[in-house]
């Protein structure tokens, strides 16, 4: 970065500055980096040229210092998708390389600053009596006429703009006040004249106006009051990037071998309790079955059947049975009933049994009988 956004940073906002490097040279990159990667802070304020800050974006990916392990923070007048090139970015003195796809990777995420260059109300009149939108065309029309090739002030256009309204009107403020301090006009200007500087001065800070990169004003100090655009690089050329959490839905299927082991051991518990409830309504009349209560018996096979139907349409998710609204519906609808009907029925058959083992097993003097 450069020394006076360090500066800034450590007096005006009082950020700690663990490192600071300034590279010369492409061959200074690895080892600048390297610095800064064993100083174990994660933010980064860089300011670089477009050629250096490839090599350096290539560099960093080379040592997995992108995000999210570390935040870039650029001062950007950089042109956009500055990092891509057509081919691949080489690195002198070493075999490392990176083609687009990895230049695309290590630049996401990255922060860039830059001034705001146009203003935001394209339709509000400006002092110059266009607005934004009609400047912009006007000024474009131009450049294909005369300058088609030559796009790269581009941005800074609104600015430059501007900047000679700024002078144009400082200029015509001061004419009153170098009659008044100096009786002295804008003609006589001399150059290292006291007089004329301050005034000059005196009326630049007190200039407000709507211009074509935005409101201008100036602070005591100088530095205009303007909008601050903060860039976020993230997601691919023609997606919207976000500003908030995601909420994705994800269907979560069960594996379809787990839902196949399940099935069959479900089938065999249903086979198992017809097989039971039929073995009970078969010898129904024997003595033996009638002391174990057959009856009960076959009420707690219905319930195990249906305990395993309703288990069934519980594992049966949108996988197996797709997204019709209607069978989904039903299968959720059906395994809650199911499922309570089925434990109520067979809970309520082992209590009843357990009463009756209880009656029979004491007679009605409450004596233990044999």
């Amino acid at each position: 970065a450069s020394l006076g956004l360090i500066n800034m940073a450590k007096s005006r906002y009082q950020i700690k500055v663990a490192s600071f490097q300034e590279v010369d040279s492409e061959n200074d990159l690895h080892d600048a980096l390297q610095v800064i990667q064993n100083s174990k802070f994660k933010i980064i304020l860089a300011s670089f040229s477009v050629e250096i800050g490839r090599l350096l974006f290539c560099q960093a990916y080379h040592m997995n210092m992108t995000s999210p392990h570390y935040i870039w923070i650029i001062s950007n007048w950089l042109p956009n998708y500055w990092w891509r090139i057509d081919g691949q970015v080489l690195i002198t003195g070493s075999n490392r390389s990176c083609d687009r796809h990895e230049m695309d990777q290590v630049a996401q995420g990255h922060f860039s600053v830059k001034d705001q260059t146009m203003s935001t109300s394209q339709h509000q009149k400006t002092i110059s009596g266009y607005t934004p939108q009609e400047w912009q065309q006007i000024y474009q029309q131009y450049q294909q006429k005369l300058y088609p090739n030559y796009t790269t002030a581009q941005r800074r256009a609104p600015s430059a703009y501007d900047a000679v309204w700024c002078i144009a009107l400082a200029l015509n403020n001061s004419i009153q006040p170098l009659l008044k301090v100096s009786n002295t006009t804008l003609d006589q200007f001399e150059y290292g004249s006291d007089v004329f500087n301050d005034i000059f001065v005196q009326q630049m800070k007190k200039l407000k106006f709507a211009g074509i990169s935005g409101p201008v004003s100036f602070t005591p100090n100088g530095n205009r009051i303007g909008g601050i655009q903060v860039d976020h690089i993230q997601g691919s050329d023609n997606a919207i990037p976000t500003d908030g959490p995601i909420s994705k839905v994800v269907l979560v299927t069960v594996p379809f071998a787990f839902y196949f082991i399940m099935v069959l051991g479900l089938l065999l518990c249903v086979c198992l309790a017809l097989a039971a409830f039929l073995f009970n309504i078969r010898f129904n009349n024997i003595l033996s079955l009638c002391v174990i209560h057959s009856q009960l018996n076959c009420v707690l096979a219905v319930a195990a059947i249906i305990c395993c139907v309703g288990i069934f349409l519980l594992a049966s998710d949108k996988g197996v049975i797709g997204f019709n609204k209607l069978i989904t519906y039903l299968s959720c609808r059906s395994q809650l009933y199911l499922l309570n009907v089925g434990y109520s029925l067979g809970y309520g058959t082992l209590l009843a049994k357990i009463w009756d083992i209880y009656k029979v097993r004491f007679n009605h003097d409450d004596q233990p009988t044999r």
